[in-house]
């Protein structure tokens, strides 16, 4: 009789990156998050090629919940700065006037009023970015300018895909799609020239002078990935498409480790052995 085992809670599971799909295309950081953390050391893991890790604050093996997404981790705000992951700032992560995606799955509690998801903002004015929900809107923000604002965000307690897209120099066109359907169009012709840490999680205006409150009573977050180049409408609902049943799609190839020493040596006792498989 064959047993299957399971990673313990909050271990670190491999991801293999598949190379071959249309999403590692322009791929520069795809944080999984709750099962691509080494508690240990404190690192959210980057599975793209890229290898921006990012740093913990707050979040403890206990933030990663099973019963949620793959990858999920709940983050919340029970101190001064909260739970956040902070990825180095890096020219890989400078867009300049460039085209670039931001993607993620997220679930709130309740809606809350302010919650910037992923961002490089640490000063009000330009150059420096922000995706978040405010309300019940989507909005991509420069400094603490809105730039584009789209209603419509979901409701309580469910599992929602955000993603923002700009198409850079030349036509500076930019969307935001909930759950594959794009909700708004416009143009952002800013040029986000700061280079500063990336924070998941949190808003540091001042330069970690003043937190913004920002995720409610808490939140679910998954899959955050991000690319240097805009996602077309097409491959945004494709995205959604692959991924609302909890994986992640064609982005990772999946693995099975068979001990087949230990399957071989099984088939000729009849005892049972354990079989890891991640």
């Amino acid at each position: 009789m064959l047993r299957t085992i399971t990673p313990p809670r909050g271990a670190v599971t491999p991801i293999v990156l598949n190379r071959s799909s249309q999403f590692a295309r322009g791929l520069i950081a795809w944080f999984s998050l709750g099962d691509r953390i080494t508690w240990g050391s404190r690192v959210a893991v980057d599975s793209s090629t890229r290898h921006h890790n990012g740093a913990i604050t707050g979040l403890g093996a206990d933030n990663w919940d099973a019963t949620q997404r793959i990858g999920s981790v709940w983050l919340s705000t029970a101190t001064t700065t909260g739970d956040l992951i902070t990825i180095a700032s890096t020219g890989d992560l400078v867009f300049g006037t460039g085209a670039f995606t931001v993607n993620l799955w997220a679930k709130f509690p309740t809606v809350p009023f302010t919650a910037p998801w992923i961002n490089n903002r640490v000063t009000s004015t330009s150059a420096n970015w922000t995706f978040e929900i405010y309300g019940h809107e989507l909005e991509f923000h420069n400094g603490n300018a809105r730039l584009l604002t789209a209603g419509g965000a979901p409701e309580d307690d469910e599992w929602f895909m955000a993603t923002f897209t700009r198409f850079g120099t030349g036509t500076n066109e930019a969307h935001i799609y909930l759950n594959g359907e794009r909700t708004v169009t416009g143009t952002v012709a800013s040029n986000l020239s700061s280079v500063n840490n990336f924070i998941i999680g949190h808003d540091i205006l001042g330069n970690g002078a003043g937190w913004l409150p920002d995720l409610g009573s808490g939140a679910n977050l998954s899959d955050v990935r991000l690319w240097n180049r805009a996602l077309s409408r097409p491959e945004v609902s494709q995205l959604y498409r692959e991924t609302r049943g909890g994986g992640y799609g064609s982005l990772a190839l999946p693995t099975r480790h068979l001990w087949r020493p230990a399957v071989a040596a099984a088939a000729k006792t009849g005892k049972s052995f354990l079989l890891f498989m991640d």
